[in-house]
């Protein structure tokens, strides 16, 4: 009787072993701060998209950032533009207003504008930087005021009414604040009328809506 007994020597065995470590919790930041005009106020009471020189205009700047390494927001790095040239108001001054981690709000007031055009506000790029080392792109605001410090020019006329009055007309090449007792056009806010009974003769300021002012007579 045979007998044959087979052995394998080939025997293997597989063991995996998983080791996770934490080395560190990085967080990429690709988001730009980001600069936002939120209000703007003016001392022109009635007319607050006009000023002059003589109004002070207030503007509510925010910045958005959480992580802000480098900041220039400040009187020096922030340009004041009218139309599309710069511009030193003789009252130019920024204020932080409140800072809550994530938006820091400044108070932007000027004064004594002497240019004349739309009235901007420019943030040069670089002003605010992150820890992640970006920065805030050019940002050029518009605040919907025209500054204008020229009185407006008037013409006086007059012509007899059927009634046997006599109409008075001052006309400005720009719009004007109404005048108690004259009627003002609606096309194109620029023309006075009145009528008179008697004969007068007085000075009369006529005001436009960034408050300059003209003086005319009216002699009939």
């Amino acid at each position: 009787m045979l007998i044959i007994i087979a052995t394998n020597s080939n025997v293997q065995a597989k063991y995996v072993i998983e080791y996770n470590n934490k080395i560190a919790d990085i967080k990429i930041d690709t988001v730009e701060p980001t600069i936002i005009m939120r209000n703007v106020t003016n001392s022109n009471t009635g007319y607050p998209k006009y000023a002059n020189k003589t109004h002070t205009i207030s503007l509510v700047i925010h910045v958005k950032e959480k992580n802000v390494k480098e900041n220039k927001f400040n009187e020096k790095n922030v340009k004041i533009l009218i139309g599309e040239k710069e511009c030193i108001p003789q009252l130019y001054k920024i204020e932080e207003s409140f800072n809550t981690g994530k938006i820091i709000s400044y108070k932007v007031t000027l004064s004594g504008i002497t240019e004349e055009g739309k009235l901007k506000v420019k943030v040069p790029k670089g002003t605010i930087i992150d820890i992640s080392n970006n920065e805030n792109q050019e940002t050029i605001m518009d605040t919907g005021i025209e500054i204008d410090n020229t009185p407006p020019v008037v013409s006086f006329t007059q012509k007899n009414s059927e009634n046997g009055k006599v109409i008075a007309n001052i006309h400005a090449n720009e719009k004007l604040r109404p005048i108690k007792a004259w009627n003002i056009s609606t096309a194109d806010y620029a023309t006075l009328t009145k009528e008179f009974k008697n004969n007068v003769t007085y000075p009369i300021p006529i005001v436009d809506y960034a408050q300059n002012t003209t003086t005319t007579e009216v002699n009939i």
